[in-house]
């Protein structure tokens, strides 16, 4: 504790942070400590409370997910998954608006934006490269994106190098 560092976290940055680490198949853990009386800072306490609001209502993003296929972040944001889906977090749209998951080569079934209790489903498209791409929403929010594929999603079956796919097996 330093009693001038009010450095805290936001909790979109905690939230990032945490998503890429389940991303990774890493646990992620919360260095918070109270000050000289015992009390977590109000603006620190109320960071973890959003970041907890937004982990309650997305559960399946975090609890018993699976790492990204691509075992990195991608330009956008990340990727966890569970089963046959994956869930996209959105931190940062592209400017070209389309996001694009190079190499996946299992059909996509459903792309639906998650919101709290509903969902909407999402257009794609897979172009003649075989890379499938979705389209933007009008909102600069981050959101989330669940997508269910044809089978379970195999890790580290995909090698990334500088913007290009390079395919080791077949997803």
């Amino acid at each position: 504790y330093a009693w001038y560092d009010n450095n805290f976290k936001s909790p979109k940055e905690i939230l990032n942070r945490l998503v890429s680490t389940v991303a990774r198949s890493g646990t992620y853990l919360f260095k918070v400590g109270p000050n000289g009386h015992g009390q977590i800072p109000l603006v620190g306490a109320q960071f973890l409370r959003d970041a907890g609001k937004w982990i309650q209502k997305y559960l399946q993003v975090l609890y018993a997910a699976g790492a990204s296929p691509w075992g990195h972040a991608v330009p956008w944001g990340d990727i966890t998954t569970k089963g046959n889906s994956m869930f996209l977090s959105v931190f940062d749209w592209p400017q070209d608006g389309k996001l694009y998951l190079p190499g996946l080569k299992k059909e996509i079934l459903t792309a639906r934006l998650l919101k709290s209790t509903k969902s909407e489903n999402i257009s794609f498209n897979r172009n003649k490269a075989g890379r499938f791409s979705m389209f933007r929403f009008s909102t600069s929010k981050s959101l989330l994106i669940r997508i269910r594929l044809s089978a379970k999603i195999s890790i580290n079956m995909l090698v990334l190098i500088s913007h290009f796919a390079f395919e080791r097996e077949m997803y």
